[in-house]
């Protein structure tokens, strides 16, 4: 069943998931969603739907709260899965924000830089940072999602951002 059953956005702030799912199954049954973080599974309610109407929206809102262990700002990657009979429709998002704050950060430490800036490493660390979180996104987006590469992305682009090279001078 295409992509287009299921719609996953997050909050520029990172602080709200909105899950948007169409049935799935023309013969109608129960629709059971489930979700993951960075590759463990999520518990939340509600995630059965008895028989829902062919062609109704069922829309759903997480808050940060709601999906982490009293986190106030969704951070990785979170899939979502529709079940219906036999088949089967994934989408997901890349909570971003702290990689995005990375960025930002790298940028001003590079414009502040007393150096010759191209000698300073910051605009590279920031430019892969970016790639890596742009790269996470897109293994989300295509036709057949790969949440493994995408997880795998998120967290070396986490870890070059808690890495330290100073300014390079």
């Amino acid at each position: 069943m295409s992509q287009n059953n299921i719609s996953v956005t997050i909050s520029k702030d990172c602080e709200v998931i909105t899950l948007k799912v169409l049935p799935i199954d023309p013969g109608g049954g129960v629709l059971t969603l489930t979700g993951a973080h960075n590759g463990a599974a999520l518990n939340f309610t509600p995630n059965t739907f008895p028989n829902p109407v062919a062609g109704q929206m069922i829309s759903l809102t997480f808050t940060a709260d709601q999906l982490t262990s009293g986190g106030s700002e969704l951070s990785g990657v979170y899939i979502f899965t529709a079940h219906q009979g036999t088949f089967k429709v994934s989408g997901g998002v890349v909570a971003a924000c702290t990689l995005q704050c990375c960025i930002a950060n790298e940028i001003n430490d590079y414009m502040a830089c007393p150096c010759d800036p191209t000698k300073s490493p910051k605009l590279e660390k920031a430019t892969k940072v970016f790639l890596l979180a742009e790269g996470a996104q897109a293994d989300l987006s295509a036709t057949i999602p790969n949440p493994d590469n995408a997880i795998a992305k998120f967290n070396k682009a986490v870890s070059l951002c808690n890495s330290s090279c100073g300014c390079g001078c």
